[in-house]
């Protein structure tokens, strides 16, 4: 008799187990669902354009995180792969901006940028910025 409420005590456990479990199965789907897009992003490569010598390459990115989508420009190295971190491509960037947008990239020379960019602002307002070598002017498209 001294086993008895041990063994009750097991069935309980086993009870609140198998209800546990059969009660996140009817409810916790849509909890599992929810977590699948978590930190889930794709890079989608719109264009590719080589400074006049192939010295630097700027590259236009989409990045699509659930229905969040990012447009960004990365400078990188002629030959060079885009450095990712965590398969986002991050490395030389130098424009980011939410929306799909239509960036127009030109080169001057290898070390002169110009990206026309839509969107808001006034036209002819102009960032400019330096990454290592290459001035990059970031224009609002007329």
């Amino acid at each position: 008799m001294a086993n008895a409420p041990r063994s009750s005590g097991i069935l309980i456990l086993l009870a609140a187990v198998i209800l546990g479990t059969l009660t996140f199965l009817s409810f916790g789907r849509g909890y599992l669902s929810s977590l699948a897009g978590v930190g889930s992003c794709v890079e989608a490569l719109q264009t590719i354009s080589p400074s006049p010598g192939r010295k630097h390459i700027a590259t236009l990115y989409y990045r699509y995180c659930g229905e969040a989508v990012v447009t960004h420009v990365n400078l990188t190295q002629y030959g060079q792969p885009p450095a990712e971190i965590d398969g986002l491509v991050r490395g030389g960037e130098v424009f980011q901006q939410r929306g799909q947008l239509k960036v127009d990239a030109a080169w001057t020379d290898d070390h002169a940028l110009t990206l026309n960019v839509p969107g808001a602002g006034a036209p002819g307002d102009e960032v400019v910025k330096t990454r290592g070598d290459v001035q990059v002017r970031i224009r609002r498209a007329r």
